[in-house]
């Protein structure tokens, strides 16, 4: 892997949550952040928050990484200009909770394009040049919604549990290629997802914990990979 000062590292979801915490991070270590997400006017706010940190050197591409051609133009548009990508945080995801016999398709279909289909046309498109570069590290935001069922979030847990497997699948295709590949499986995380009930907030894992691991995860030595990172609440009082 290259010197983190000059790693890029692209970003999805980076508009606010876990994705701006992880840009925070990743810009203090020197990274060259690219900023992808729907919202180009939350990217921007996201974007002056690192410029004013100290960290301009900042692009920011609005993309729905739910339309392919969309996701291929933009992975284009990045390697065109910065000449190559070294880090892939998938950070996107949404959540639409039900219990399961209220479940509107259409609000199935949503849960799983982004949480699921997004990561793999992204993933899929930053893979082709991570691929010639023969080195790079693809880091997915999973939950432990990806292990155990939860109430009311039968789509969610469904999209999790899909990209715990679809990562572990590529970490076995793409080990011998030189590219890395963990997932991270937090529990709740006190982002605006999970509502603003201040109780819950205070066992909520922090949005900076989650870029924690992902740092860890990426400062690793070549010769290591760490599949799975689980962050788990603190317990009740």
């Amino acid at each position: 892997m290259v010197a983190s000062e000059t790693r890029v590292a692209l970003i999805t979801g980076a508009s606010g949550g876990i994705g701006a915490a992880v840009a925070r991070r990743l810009g203090a270590e020197g990274h060259r952040l690219v900023l992808v997400a729907r919202s180009e006017d939350r990217l921007r706010a996201v974007a002056a928050g690192l410029a004013a940190d100290g960290r301009p050197d900042v692009s920011v591409l609005p993309c729905d990484i739910t339309q392919g051609e969309a996701v291929r133009a933009m992975v284009e548009q990045v390697e065109n200009r910065l000449g190559r990508i070294d880090v892939l945080v998938n950070a996107a995801g949404i959540n639409k909770p039900a219990l399961f016999q209220r479940l509107r398709p259409d609000d199935w279909e949503d849960v799983l394009r982004v949480n699921l289909t997004g990561v793999m046309l992204t993933t899929q498109a930053v893979l082709r040049v991570m691929r010639r570069q023969r080195a790079g590290c693809i880091v997915t935001i999973a939950s432990l919604a990806g292990r155990q069922g939860r109430e009311g979030m039968s789509s969610y847990c469904a999209s999790k549990f899909a990209v715990v497997g679809l990562m572990d699948t590529l970490r076995r295709e793409v080990e011998k290629l030189g590219i890395r590949v963990t997932t991270i499986l937090p529990g709740e995380v006190d982002t605006a997802m999970h509502g603003g009930d201040p109780a819950a907030g205070a066992r909520r894992i922090a949005p900076e914990d989650v870029a924690l691991a992902v740092s860890f995860a990426l400062n690793l030595s070549d010769r290591a990979v760490l599949p799975e990172i689980g962050l788990h609440n603190r317990a009740a009082e």
